[in-house]
C-alpha cells in the first residue's frame, strides 16, 4: 500500500472491508485465524481496486473458539490483552488484530512503537493507544472511531465483523478522499523496519 500513487481513507476502507469480510467468513465457522498481521495480507496488484488475499491459513493457524492457549502469537503487537494474561479467548482475538492492522493502515505505524518487553506488554494490557500526532491529524473522526471499536481491552466490548461491515466509515460512505501523505510515508518506514527485523 505504501507504493500506491494515491493513498486515502477510501482506499483503506476498501481494503479493510475485504479483510473484515474474510475474517467474518472464518468466524461463522467457529474458526479464529490467530495470526493476522500485514505480512499475511497480500494485494493482487498495486492498483487501488486490488483484491485482498489473507494468507497463513494453515491448520496450525486456526483455533477453535473458547480454547485455553499458551502465548503462541508470533508478533506481540498483534496479540490481544487476554492472550497475554493467558485467559480463554475466542474470535475476539482476531478483532483486536484487525484493530491494530487498521491503526497501522491509517497512521503508518503500530500503536506501541518503539516500546519493547515489559513496556510493550504493559501498554497492551492497559490499552494505551495514542491517537495524536501529524498522521492522526489527517484521519477523520469516523476513521478513528472504526479503530477504537476494535481496540478495546475488554474482548466482550469489541465490535463484531458483521457489525463493523455496517460501520459508516468501513462501508466507505464516511471515509475521506484526502491524500494521507504522512501516513503513507510512515508506512514505508514501517515496512522497512519489518524487513530489517526479518533479516536480523
Amino acid at each position: 500500500m505504501s507504493s500506491l500513487p494515491f493513498y486515502t481513507e477510501q482506499i483503506v476502507a476498501h481494503y479493510l472491508r475485504q479483510i473484515t469480510d474474510g475474517i467474518r467468513f472464518l468466524h461463522e465457522y467457529g474458526i479464529v485465524h490467530k495470526n493476522l498481521k500485514p505480512e499475511n495480507i497480500l494485494l493482487s496488484s498495486v492498483q487501488p481496486e486490488a483484491i485482498i488475499k489473507i494468507t497463513d491459513a494453515g491448520l496450525d493457524s486456526f483455533i477453535l473458539e473458547d480454547m485455553d492457549m499458551e502465548l503462541v502469537c508470533c508478533n506481540t503487537i498483534y496479540c490481544p490483552p487476554e492472550l497475554l494474561l493467558s485467559r480463554k479467548f475466542d474470535k475476539t482475538f482476531d478483532l483486536w488484530s484487525l484493530g491494530i492492522i487498521l491503526y497501522i493502515m491509517l497512521s503508518g505505524s503500530d500503536p506501541f512503537h518503539p516500546k519493547i518487553d515489559e513496556d510493550l506488554f504493559r501498554a497492551i494490557l492497559l490499552g494505551e493507544i495514542p491517537y495524536t500526532g501529524e498522521a492522526w491529524d489527517q484521519v477523520s473522526l469516523n476513521g478513528k472511531d472504526a479503530v477504537k471499536r476494535w481496540l478495546v481491552v475488554d474482548p466482550k466490548q469489541r465490535a463484531l465483523t458483521s457489525d463493523m461491515l455496517q460501520h459508516p466509515w468501513v462501508s466507505g460512505s464516511h471515509a475521506t478522499t484526502e491524500h494521507l501523505v504522512i501516513s503513507q510515508n510512515r508506512l514505508t518506514e514501517f515496512n522497512a523496519r519489518r524487513v530489517a527485523m526479518v533479516s536480523v
